[in-house]
């Protein structure tokens, strides 16, 4: 769908969907790590700026990345559609 709407509409920017991205991240973890890749998540899509939440993003990476690297490869190669909305909310030292 997505491509036909960026040949469709050029410059047209996409938001991935948080709910069904973790469902995918989960699916890819054992149930023990749930817990702590449901925090780090969090973390991401309720940061207060977009730098925060790419912050939170390089934190997954580096804590999880080594042990679980598919999952957490679900987020890092499609932060920059995650985190589109981020990108018009101001930060807070711009306010």
């Amino acid at each position: 769908m997505w491509k036909a709407v960026r040949e469709g509409v050029p410059g047209r920017r996409e938001q991935r969907c948080w709910f069904h991205k973790q469902a995918n991240v989960l699916a890819a973890l054992p149930k023990s790590a749930h817990p702590s890749a449901i925090g780090a998540m969090r973390e991401i899509y309720n940061a207060e700026d977009i730098d925060h939440a790419q912050v939170a993003v390089k934190a997954l990476a580096l804590d999880c990345g080594a042990k679980y690297p598919k999952a957490v490869a679900k987020i890092v190669d499609d932060a920059d559609v995650l985190l589109e909305f981020d990108k018009y909310r101001p930060s807070i030292g711009s306010i």
